[in-house]
């Protein structure tokens, strides 16, 4: 049986249990997109409309996130818990495949070293449980695509094809995987004497996987970025925050892309990640000319890896999370190194030790991770701004800040739609909500900041704060149209 229930569960339960005192803390609460996630859910669960890729975007398929949070929202009602906690499933089966293919390729004991790092380490730690458009499914995906390649390769033509649908898919999920993790499905092909067949089979499937999704077009492309960029000074200014960007990512643990290091164990964690990081990359090019029976493999990891290495010079903007894809390129590359005999025997004690250490200093992190704020605000801020919202009787929420929409729509259980300045948004019947509430009844309208953000010359004098959030009740028309707030209308317009 390829899924072992109990070594699953047990994996689940590390990852859960870890976890436990930041999920009850005052911190764990849902950033704004998450929070689309969330009303995307609620919207599903009340027969709307049923978004498969996040919403406003091309990219991002979301519809595995929704289903895994899909039975525990039916039974305990849509909250932080309910749609956070079920994506544990997702990274926790990702965190499987490292333990299976490490099973197979060097021990048992390994194995679980290896699984019980991957389900509680740092870098994971919030992350594993963030539903946020595709990541802890690409995890996952990207894992079972890598272990397949090297446990269970195939000359099936219709299994190779459905290799390269798994990467079509991964594409959609989050991009960022699926370039490394092709190197693992090739390297799996190189053997092969007729390659052509094999090659074709997995670009077929990869036209198929990547042509599905794109039939989900949304409703109003609202968010098109540009990833990529080749100008001299924007690659200049990514080289000089590069280690900066990868402390970020390793560490795991920032609010708006501010490493959390309060905890003496987060720096000590990011320098032994990094040092296992670039060891594993250069160790993996030096046995691709010393190891010929597993030369692709090898390639394959110093590929993957080096993807993660090289892409953030060229992002125009270098967000940590785009580095998450390592932890799946560099623990099966670790995996194929310790496969020799002769590696094994020099090395294996050592990598023991700095997975046993990591482990260890990841624990110790999240035995204190009560006090990591991944958002301004806390579950009773929130919940004061929702009860003022409701006491007055507010009927629509206008911010000027883009992402507090969306957390003011989920928190108020949908009960109160809000907008931000544009007139379409990336959910327009939200947006066109909001708009009509303000447009019908403008004295029961409501103007939401973060405190820091108000400007009473800007804003007017507010009514309610409690520090973090800062309301004016009734905004006058004049000043949001001077916001940019559109498609509102003045008193006297609609006399």
């Amino acid at each position: 049986m390829l899924i072992h229930f109990r070594n699953f569960t047990v994996l689940l339960a590390l990852a859960l249990l870890t976890r436990l005192p930041h999920v009850l803390s005052e911190h764990f609460v849902l950033d704004s997109d998450e929070s689309v996630l969330g009303i995307c859910l609620r919207l599903m669960m009340e027969g709307g409309q049923i978004y498969w890729l996040f919403p406003g975007q091309k990219y991002g398929l979301i519809m595995p996130e929704l289903l895994a949070a899909l039975p525990a929202a039916w039974l305990g009602g849509i909250s932080a818990l309910t749609i956070k906690l079920p994506q544990l499933f997702w990274f926790v089966l990702g965190a499987y495949f490292i333990f299976l293919l490490a099973k197979q390729k060097s021990s048992p004991r390994f194995a679980w070293i290896l699984a019980i790092l991957l389900v509680t380490c740092s870098t994971w730690f919030l992350w594993g449980m963030r539903i946020r458009g595709g990541y802890v499914t690409a995890f996952a995906l990207s894992n079972a695509l890598i272990y397949l390649s090297n446990c269970h390769a195939s000359r099936s033509p219709l299994r190779i094809a459905m290799m390269g649908l798994g990467l079509g898919v991964l594409f959609h999920l989050q991009a960022l995987w699926s370039i490394g993790t092709a190197f693992f499905v090739l390297a799996s092909l190189a053997e092969n004497r007729n390659v052509l067949k094999p090659v074709g089979a997995v670009i077929l499937g990869i036209a198929v996987g990547w042509l599905i999704p794109n039939l989900a077009r949304p409703d109003y492309l609202f968010y098109d970025p540009q990833f990529f960029t080749f100008d001299p000074q924007r690659i200049a200014g990514n080289a000089s925050i590069y280690f900066s960007y990868f402390e970020r990512n390793l560490n795991g643990l920032y609010l708006h892309g501010r490493a959390f290091t309060e905890l003496w164990a987060t720096q000590l964690y990011v320098l032994l990640c990094g040092m296992l990081a670039f060891g594993v990359w250069g160790l993996s090019t030096v046995q691709i000319f010393r190891d010929p029976e597993r030369r692709w493999q090898h390639a394959a990891g110093v590929g993957a890896m080096a993807t993660v290495f090289v892409v953030p010079l060229f992002l125009v903007s270098a967000a940590p999370r785009y580095a998450l894809p390592l932890f799946s390129f560099l623990f099966p590359a670790l995996v194929l190194l310790l496969e020799d005999k002769g590696v094994a025997r020099r090395m294996k004690k050592w990598v023991v030790g700095f997975c046993v250490c990591l482990t260890g200093l990841s624990i110790a992190i999240a035995m204190q991770s009560a006090q990591i704020k991944v958002e301004d605000y806390t579950t009773e801020d929130m919940e004061d701004l929702m009860e003022y919202l409701s006491e007055e009787e507010v009927v629509a929420v206008l911010t000027n800040n883009a992402g507090l929409q969306w957390q003011v729509m989920f928190y108020a259980n949908g009960e109160i739609p809000a907008r931000n300045r544009p007139i379409h948004d990336r959910i327009p019947t939200l947006t066109q909500r909001a708009t009509s509430g303000y447009n019908t009844d403008p004295e029961h309208a409501a103007l939401v900041e973060l405190s820091w953000e108000y400007d009473e010359t800007t804003f007017g004098r507010a009514d309610w704060t409690n520090g973090i959030f800062s309301v004016r009740l009734a905004p006058p028309y004049e000043r949001l149209s001077n916001l940019g707030f559109q498609g509102l209308h003045s008193k006297e317009a609609l006399l």
